[in-house]
């Protein structure tokens, strides 16, 4: 059974959506990288030693670094960027899963992460990480440095997990600290460089190799029709006339 919809603008919106295809959306990498960039860094203050962890660094983890980055990742799929879907949701799951975990085994329903674990956990997401690093050469040198930075980073924590090194947790939260860092900068740059619509702040875009096309174009409904049945084109020929008088190179005024 379906519900007639009543509303003017919402009947608008239907005419201008059927008459111009799919309705343009606006992208959601600013919000994708905001909420990375603060879920970050907020996430990563407690392990340089200078903050205790609180329950705002868990609800931060969970609500912003986790479901903000979710929301934005999805959106992304509708824009059809590739990158931005994948690292998006991975990362918003990642950050769900770090702030339920502490959440859960603060309230004694789970027994507390051995180091072991948690060094292999971020050992997967270091690889991770590492991959999305491989497609930053062809998107911008902003996005470039705060992904591999996060790769970086990631990688120093799994080898203080694994090795219960207190130093190499510190050094990779403050290499992540730099990554949140980056990642705000690359979202300030794409936030106001879409708003002004010039570029306020350099992302450092990467040339493009230029990849010739050699297809032809698509012909036309004509040609085709005149290629199937086999016959030449009635071209008029046009021959000058013998009784027309020449026409003047040049305007009348100058004569």
């Amino acid at each position: 059974m379906q519900i007639a919809m009543t509303s003017p603008t919402h009947q608008a919106l239907v005419q201008h959506t059927q008459g111009r295809g799919e309705p343009r959306l606006a992208s959601p990498d600013t919000l994708g990288l905001w909420a990375f960039a603060l879920g970050t860094f907020v996430g990563n203050l407690p392990d340089t030693g200078g903050v205790a962890r609180t329950g705002l660094a868990t609800c931060v983890a969970v609500f912003l670094g986790g479901g903000a980055q979710l929301l934005a990742g999805l959106q992304e799929y509708r824009t059809r960027n590739v990158f931005g879907a994948t690292s998006f949701t991975a990362f918003g799951l990642f950050w769900i899963t770090i702030g339920v975990s502490d959440w859960l085994t603060g309230m004694h329903l789970l027994p507390p992460t051995d180091h072991v674990t948690l060094g292999w956990y971020l050992a997967c997401w270091t690889v991770f990480a590492f991959i999305l690093f491989g497609a930053t050469p062809a998107l911008n040198r902003a996005l470039e440095i705060a992904v591999g930075l996060s790769g970086v980073g990631l990688l120093a924590k799994a080898i203080g997990a694994f090795g219960n090194l207190a130093v190499f947790t510190r050094v990779g939260a403050w290499l992540l600290i730099a990554c949140a860092t980056a990642a705000a900068y690359t979202a300030t740059a794409q936030f106001w460089n879409t708003v002004h619509r010039r570029n306020v702040l350099p992302l450092g875009d990467l040339p493009r190799p230029h990849v010739r096309s050699h297809s032809r174009p698509p012909a036309s409904r004509a040609a085709l029709v005149i290629r199937a049945s086999g016959k030449q084109p009635d071209r008029p020929v046009q021959t000058p006339s013998s009784t027309e008088a020449p026409k003047c190179p040049w305007p009348e005024e100058s004569r």
